[in-house]
């Protein structure tokens, strides 16, 4: 269904299509050097673009990737000092949240369970997917 959305905007408006995958695109290599670099407020920042640029794709397709409850949670996290945006290709399965702190990460947790949200904890430090050259 979203797939298809965005398949049918690139067959209709191709330059948009590359141009809102290319803000995705640099704001995921903007993501990956703060990381390198650690730097924490540049990888927030670059969660952000990338979800500004889900949105925006999604608004362009006519269906939300971001969806109201993904804005919602993104409004729950900036209120707490993080970032927040729907994980994987969007529309409405997971969230994934960034904090600087474990302070604000905490208090996020307990603004969730307030209002009864599942939150899913996971490790970091897994290898990941890897290509070979």
């Amino acid at each position: 269904h979203l797939l298809g959305a965005v398949a049918e905007l690139r067959a209709h408006r191709p330059s948009l299509h590359r141009e809102l995958l290319g803000r995705i695109a640099t704001a995921s290599e903007a993501f990956a050097e703060a990381l390198l670099g650690l730097d924490t407020a540049g990888a927030l920042q670059a969660v952000a673009m990338q979800a500004a640029a889900m949105a925006a794709l999604g608004m362009a397709a006519g269906l939300p990737i971001v969806t109201d409850e993904h804005a919602a949670i993104a409004r729950l996290a900036a209120t707490n000092g993080g970032v927040a945006k729907p994980s994987g290709a969007g529309g409405g399965d997971l969230a994934v949240a960034l904090f600087e702190t474990v302070a604000q990460a905490h208090a996020f947790e307990a603004a969730c369970m307030e209002r009864e949200l599942i939150l899913v904890f996971a490790p970091l430090g897994a290898p990941g997917v890897q290509t070979h050259r």
